[in-house]
């Protein structure tokens, strides 16, 4: 799969163009003109790097077709090079007709390409196991799969559950069925509550905070996820997605994924 620019694909389109253009400037039969020749060379390299980064196999044959015949000493005629230039512009559209462009809108860019990191970069830096989850769920979420990016949002659930359990000195699960939502919240729960003591009352707070913002993705997981009928809308991807950052920059600010405390 590669990215594809319609800018950037208006903008060597209208290279190719003006490449036809240049020959049909001047009579069909006369020789190309040195400058002219350079000039077309250049277009020939913007046009290349294009190319390349979207795999047009057969425009690049061509195109290299018409670079090899620029640089010959033999005389070129804009006839002979209207010809090839025609075959690079026709290879082109057929080349990407056979290829199917998606759309990202605007508002969706946010999640696909971020300038930032989605969870922030405390997240980033504590839980660097969850990332790849997080930047999956971001480009699933863009590009509206809905239910994948849940998938993700659940696996990056499990990496906070863990390190709070961790911390709590809660024994990791070893049978399937204490390895579930219920079981695991129940848990965390009563290691908040029956807790005596705390070595700062920030501490407490903190485990309180992070339990309630747990209660804020208990009913999206519920096992769902991993039952095939269950599908989600992008609305309610969305709604998850911001539960789960929530959670997991809370965490994350007293927490790392080992459990331990950070400063």
């Amino acid at each position: 799969m590669f990215e594809l620019n319609a800018g950037e694909l208006i903008s060597r389109t209208n290279l190719m163009e003006r490449l036809i253009s240049i020959t049909d400037e001047s009579q069909d039969d006369v020789d190309i003109s040195k400058d002219n020749r350079n000039i077309m060379l250049k277009t020939c390299d913007t046009l290349t790097e294009f190319i390349d980064g979207c795999g047009l196999k057969a425009t690049n044959r061509a195109v290299s077709r018409l670079v090899g015949n620029l640089q010959k000493p033999e005389p070129l005629t804009y006839r002979e090079c209207k010809t090839f230039a025609s075959d690079i512009l026709l290879r082109m559209r057929d080349e990407l007709e056979l290829t199917k462009c998606i759309v990202i809108e605007p508002h969706r860019l946010q999640f696909y390409e971020p300038e930032r990191p989605l969870f922030g970069k405390v997240v980033m830096d504590h839980y660097p196991s969850a990332y790849f989850e997080i930047e999956e769920a971001g480009k699933c979420l863009a590009l509206g799969r809905s239910t994948a990016c849940v998938f993700h949002l659940m696996r990056i659930l499990e990496v906070g559950i863990r390190a709070i359990a961790s911390s709590l000195s809660i024994p990791d699960p070893s049978k399937p069925s204490e390895k579930n939502w219920g079981v695991i919240l129940k848990r965390i729960n009563e290691a908040v509550k029956g807790r005596q003591r705390w070595r700062r009352k920030a501490d407490k707070i903190f485990y309180e905070e992070a339990v309630a913002s747990l209660d804020s993705v208990k009913n999206p997981w519920r096992n769902a996820t991993m039952h095939v009928e269950k599908t989600y809308t992008e609305e309610e991807a969305e709604n998850i997605f911001y539960a789960v950052r929530a959670f997991m920059m809370k965490i994350a600010s007293g927490i790392d994924e080992n459990g331990k405390l950070v400063p």
